[in-house]
């Protein structure tokens, strides 16, 4: 039986849905096609984390001696402005985490943090995963979850929006990505959050409902295995 991979954030771990582990994309795909599902997505995960942990499966996958004809991966880049750090194991920083307390959000946010800094970085995330898929002939799909125009809130009341922005790159990069399997990199309408809000709609939290996850199921299938095979 084949598998199928999944990582990212809470569009991927199905937040808010009534029963995420059956209504999810990636548990929709993987009863629909008949195929053992891992899903390693966690609330509030970073690209770091997701390129962290992704690439410690498909090493181990990879290590074990499986086929890699059995395995299909589904990745769902997070907010850009995320971070993470490891202090006695791995903690996860978001730019809405920021109040008042001086802790490591605090000063991060505070000092260190950049769109620039976040874009190139995801990049480089991106080109690794993307280049051990490829030099090991994996079938995968990549999608944001959105175009870094949402809006949110820091603890302290203040508006903040991710701060995705390919301008900000040298547009090589972007040339170097397969947007095929990638093509909300470049179009927004193709971000998950869009997608939603385009086919179906929202959870009162901004995570898509039950529909759109069916929906988006169908679409990633159809890149998966109608259009790149």
């Amino acid at each position: 039986m084949k598998t199928l991979y999944a990582n990212g954030c809470s569009f991927t771990l199905g937040d808010e849905l009534s029963n995420p582990e059956v209504q999810r994309f990636p548990s929709i795909i993987s009863n629909t096609r008949n195929m053992n599902v891992i899903n390693h997505a966690r609330c509030g995960a970073g690209n770091e984390e997701i390129c962290r942990k992704t690439m410690d499966y498909l090493m181990e996958y990879i290590d074990s001696g499986k086929d890699t004809k059995d395995l299909d991966v589904v990745i769902g880049w997070s907010l850009v402005s995320r971070w993470e750090y490891y202090d006695g194991g791995w903690k996860g920083l978001t730019p809405n985490s920021v109040g008042n307390r001086h802790d490591a959000s605090y000063y991060y946010y505070g000092m260190f943090q950049s769109t620039e800094k976040d874009m190139l970085d995801f990049m480089w995330e991106v080109m690794v995963v993307e280049s051990f898929l490829k030099k090991h002939n994996i079938n995968y799909f990549f999608f944001k979850i959105d175009a870094g125009q949402h809006t949110m809130w820091n603890q302290t009341g203040a508006e903040i929006i991710d701060g995705f922005n390919l301008d900000k790159m040298n547009k090589l990069y972007i040339k170097n990505i397969d947007t095929e399997r990638f093509p909300s990199l470049v179009i927004p309408s193709e971000t998950f959050r869009e997608f939603a809000l385009t086919h179906a709609g929202l959870k009162p939290e901004h995570h898509p409902n039950e529909k759109a996850h069916e929906l988006f199921a169908e679409y990633i299938m159809e890149k998966l295995w109608d259009e790149i095979l």
